[in-house]
């Protein structure tokens, strides 16, 4: 089996991607997969037209730095094997054969949210294939192997796409207090530096970001993010380290393409797509008409919002913040497993990582 060593890098006005050279050492050689094009070492730039949201062309003049890949006959599935799970980020696949992109959306760019390390990418032809990935508005750096399976045949598999139903709302919610209680003794909310939670309180958009990091990783403080925003309401905030943690995860975007208002009491709604988005479910969150509805309705299907007597456009407490944050520790994520044709583009698959049909329970709880 021929494996090549990739490394995806995507920075917020200058995006680079680059190939390493040379093959893992404990690369073995078999009929399972076809051997990938020769390494291209030199920096490949995505181009400068980053606001928001990047933008990626694969055919860009220089025409270097993209992983490629070739696909035999009897393959159907580049693998892309990530040395850790990466969290949020953009992908397109471009078919040198058909001379266009497999992939939808503007570009080819296909949104990915939480992803499994075996990111599985169905072909239906033979060919050359180039992957690129861009980040959103804070670095990327995704590396790990990428090869050619060999296609399969008997058994077929279930499908993956998976949405939040009544299976995953099964959740007692504990009282303000007893929600304050369980967070701080898991480290989320501290309070203040007298020990006080102060529940009814309100919450800025920063203080926000910093409660739903701490959920996904305690550790999250310890890995620096080396990379620049658009954003000029952050630099000399007290959370700027945080605030980029959080645009990499996905879990915020900005009030408009220059300002985050880190300082601005958070709203219900807004909490609400943090945790969503933290969760995984940003797909739901399209099917049923984007922000806020979408996000409410699919906190609502989650069992998020068990407990919380209201959620609007205007500020909530901390307490209120407690109940859905404790609520949302035991909710399984959404996990994309890679990309398969539906219809005539490549798109997401999904799974609900609920512990069923194969599939490992992962929470947010488990992964911290």
């Amino acid at each position: 089996m021929k494996i090549r060593k990739f490394i995806f890098s995507a920075m917020v006005i200058t995006a680079v991607l680059t190939v390493n050279a040379g093959v893992f050492a404990d690369s073995q050689t078999s009929d399972n997969t076809v051997q990938a094009s020769e390494e291209q070492t030199e920096p490949f730039k995505f181009g400068s037209n980053y606001v928001r949201y990047p933008r990626f062309n694969p055919i860009h003049s220089s025409d270097k730095g993209q992983s490629e890949i070739e696909v035999g006959e009897d393959c159907d599935t580049i693998r892309l094997i990530f040395s850790e799970e990466p969290i949020n980020f953009y992908l397109n696949v471009y078919s040198e054969t058909e001379g266009a992109y497999v992939t939808q959306g503007t570009e080819g760019l296909e949104f990915i949210g939480n992803a499994t390390k075996i990111f599985d990418i169905k072909v239906e032809k033979a060919g050359t294939y180039k992957i690129g990935v861009a980040g959103n508005n804070a670095a990327v750096d995704l590396a790990g192997e990428i090869q050619t399976v060999k296609a399969e045949t008997g058994e077929e598999t279930e499908e993956g796409n998976q949405s939040a139903d009544s299976e995953n709302a099964e959740i007692v919610p504990l009282s303000e207090e007893e929600s304050a209680k369980v967070l701080r003794e898991q480290e989320i909310m501290i309070g203040d530096p007298d020990g006080n939670m102060r529940l009814d309180g309100t919450l800025t958009r920063a203080e926000s970001m910093i409660l739903i990091l701490r959920t996904l990783d305690k550790d999250y403080a310890d890995t620096q993010i080396n990379a620049q925003t658009s954003y000029t309401d952050i630099a000399d905030h007290w959370a700027y380290e945080d605030i980029k943690h959080a645009i990499k995860m996905g879990l915020i975007e900005g009030t408009d393409e220059k300002t985050v208002e880190p300082d601005r009491e958070v709203t219900g709604e807004e909490f609400i797509k943090m945790i969503v988005n933290a969760l995984g479910y940003q797909s739901d969150v399209e099917t049923l008409g984007g922000y806020p509805d979408g996000y409410v309705q699919t906190a609502e299907a989650l069992g998020l919002l068990k407990g919380v007597d209201t959620v609007s456009e205007t500020s909530i407490t901390r307490g209120e913040a407690a109940v859905m944050l404790n609520n949302a520790l035991d909710i399984p994520i959404m996990q994309t497993t890679g990309l398969s044709y539906h219809g005539e583009y490549l798109m997401p698959d999904y799974q609900i990582m609920n512990g069923e049909n194969g599939t490992e329970l992962i929470t947010l709880k488990t992964r911290r």
